[in-house]
């Protein structure tokens, strides 16, 4: 892994409210409480806003709300060109 990317990553693990774990966030979900890591989020540079994510909730997790879950608190990196 690239030394931006850890940074990235761990920029955004902090926005998301979650933690760094092997090169993944993981981190509360929508509804969930600060302590929850239902979500995994991976960078993936070719994705949709950059990222890949996946629910371990459920088998059928609600993408588009996860997703805009996840879009809007890393706002703050879109806007800093980051």
């Amino acid at each position: 892994m690239r030394a931006d990317d850890l940074e990235r990553l761990q920029a955004m693990a902090k926005l998301l409210g979650g933690e760094l774990i092997n090169g993944c966030i993981r981190c509360p979900g929508p509804g969930e409480p600060p302590s929850g890591r239902a979500l995994k989020v991976l960078l993936a540079r070719g994705a949709p806003d950059s990222v890949i994510i996946f629910d371990t909730r459920t088998l059928c997790p609600d993408f588009q709300r996860n997703r805009a879950h996840v879009v809007e608190r890393l706002a703050p990196l879109r806007e800093a060109g980051t």
